[in-house]
C-alpha cells in the first residue's frame, strides 16, 4: 500500500448483516523475531482455512501493507 489518502467514500453492496475485521501488526524491532513472527506467520494461515470452511461467514479479505514494518488484514 502507497500510504495515500484516497479521497470520498468507498462502499460494498451487501445483503444482511455485515461485519469488517481490521487486523493490524506493526514491527517495532525487525530482530525481535520471537515477538512478532509467530503473529505474522499464523495470519495467512486462519485466513486459509476460514475461506475454506463456508460455516465460517468469511466473505472475503484484504492483505495491506503499510510499509516495510507495518501488516494490515481487512475481513468481512
Amino acid at each position: 500500500m502507497s500510504g495515500k489518502v484516497v479521497p470520498g467514500r468507498n462502499t460494498a453492496a451487501a445483503e444482511g448483516d455485515v461485519v469488517v475485521f481490521h487486523i493490524g501488526l506493526r514491527i517495532n524491532r525487525l530482530l525481535a523475531f520471537s515477538s512478532w513472527l509467530p503473529t505474522f506467520m499464523s495470519m495467512p494461515r486462519m485466513l486459509r482455512e476460514l475461506s475454506q470452511e463456508k460455516s465460517s461467514g468469511l466473505l472475503g479479505y484484504k492483505v495491506l501493507y503499510g510499509g516495510l514494518r507495518e501488516f494490515y488484514v481487512v475481513q468481512y
